[in-house]
Formats: structure tokens, sequence, C-alpha cells
């Protein structure tokens, strides 16, 4: 897989021990861990709508989402928002992520706003894991520390601020 191709040789003169099979299980056990622990967003059962999601994000993003649908893939002008609203222009909506066209664009506002954050925090972990690993560490104390750092008292106080939640995990 695709494992195989990190740069294992971060320490000059150190080689990691491949064990792909162990590395395969841990990506994809970090991936899936926040789905899981918010099993109830995963699942529609529930909704990120607290701080700023309440305030900001989700009367941006449902307006963003409904312009896609129109077809309009950079949303320049929201009328409909306060005596007009320059929406492309707001950094924070991401129209441009990566995720956000397809996640806004075909799913339901709840829906793509949990998995916005979910996608986010998987990624945030899946990176440090592979971080770690790059920096030789064993598989344990990479999943430990990938954990520990996606789920720690950075990122979940910052579930509520997802451009600095989508930022960080790309950081």
């Amino acid at each position: 897989g695709f494992v195989a191709h990190l740069p294992w040789r971060a320490v000059p003169g150190k080689t990691a021990p491949r064990n792909d099979k162990v590395d395969t299980i841990a990506i994809v056990a970090l991936a899936l861990t926040p789905f899981i622990y918010f099993w109830q967003a995963t699942l529609r059962q529930a909704v990120f709508f607290f701080g700023d999601i309440l305030l900001f994000f989700y009367p941006t993003h449902l307006a963003y989402a409904d312009a896609l649908r129109q077809g309009r893939f950079l949303p320049l002008w929201e009328p409909r928002m306060f005596a007009g609203f320059p929406l492309h222009a707001e950094g924070q909506i991401a129209g441009l992520y990566p995720t956000h066209p397809f996640l806004y664009g075909l799913l339901p506002i709840d829906v793509a706003t949990n998995y916005d954050i979910l996608i986010n925090l998987a990624w945030v972990m899946v990176g440090m894991y592979l971080f770690l690993r790059a920096l030789n560490l064993q598989p344990p104390s990479a999943f430990l520390g990938a954990l520990s750092f996606g789920a720690g008292g950075f990122f979940m106080p910052r579930l509520q601020h997802m451009s600095v939640l989508a930022t960080a995990s790309w950081l």
C-alpha cells in the first residue's frame, strides 16, 4: 500500500521496521475513531449545532449548499443575508476546500456539517500517525500519540470553529 512509500529515513542512519499490516490497521482504526466516538452524528441522530456552528457556519454553509444545488459553484454574492453578503469572499465558508463541494452539494446540510467535522478529525489522527511513524516511532506509540493529539485539548474545543479545525488538520 501507500504506507510503503513513506519517508522512513527521517532520522539519518535509522530505518523504521516495515510493518505494513499493523500500519494499515492503525490507519483504518484512527480514521474510523471520530465516526465511532461521535456515532450519533455519524448516523444522523445528532447534529453538531452549537456555538459558532449555530450562529455563523450553519447559515452560511446553508447558503453555500443552496448555491451549489443551483449550479453556482463560485457563489460570489448571497442576496438573502443581511443587505447582501459576499459569500465566496468569506474565507470561513471555504468554498474551494476539497471536500466542501461534494459534502454540501450532495448531502443534506446537517449530514454535511457532521461529516465535515468528522472527516477533519479523522484526517488529523491519520496525519499525526504517519508523521510519528516517519519519525521512527513504533506503531503502538504512534497510534497512541495520534489518538491523543486528535482527541486532545486543541481539537475537541475547536469543533465549533470549523475553519480552524480544517486548517489545523492540514498543518
